[in-house]
């Protein structure tokens, strides 16, 4: 059984809502073999309030075996709520970088990252 996989990030505020990110994240995690829950194939409509916005991605979401997260999602109200429902559901959280690496990857770099450098900040995270 393929493991289901939500995508929460920043999308307020940001051009086109950010679904650039959100269905280039999707693309490669079906390319990998991962059914994919992406909030970006349900469209954006102005005249529909953040709050029901946030209502239907969570139901979405509850369906998820995981939650990945794009960069900047710290900063954005719904992701942030959306990753802690997930964690107080047991659901696991992880960065998008960190999934792919270790489901993908095994644990190892993913061949557009490079190696790892200890002490480097990174900016995922």
């Amino acid at each position: 059984m393929r493991k289901v996989v939500y995508i929460s990030g920043p999308m307020s505020g940001l051009p086109d809502y950010n679904f650039a990110a959100f269905n280039a994240a999707a693309a490669m995690l079906r390319t990998s073999g991962f059914h994919v829950l992406n909030p970006a194939d349900f469209g954006a409509n102005p005249e529909v309030a953040w709050r029901r916005c946030l209502e239907r991605d969570l139901v979405t979401m509850f369906h998820a075996d995981v939650v990945v997260t794009l960069p900047g999602w710290e900063k954005s109200k719904g992701a942030g709520l959306e990753t802690h429902v997930a964690r107080e559901l047991g659901i696991p959280v992880m960065t998008l970088r960190d999934f792919i690496n270790e489901t993908v990857f095994g644990g190892k770099p993913g061949p557009a990252e490079g190696p790892r450098v200890p002490n480097r900040p990174d900016p995922d995270r």
